[in-house]
């Protein structure tokens, strides 16, 4: 029980995580190079 929990709660953060980040490089125009320079 616990394990599938964990496993689906990482699933969901990763969809979430990945969708987020696709959103913002579409509607903010994110490159590659902007984020090499801020990390």
């Amino acid at each position: 029980m616990v394990v599938v929990a964990s496993c689906g709660m990482a699933g969901w953060l990763i969809g979430i995580g990945a969708g987020a980040y696709l959103f913002a490089v579409l509607v903010l125009g994110i490159r590659p190079r902007h984020l090499r320079a801020a990390a």
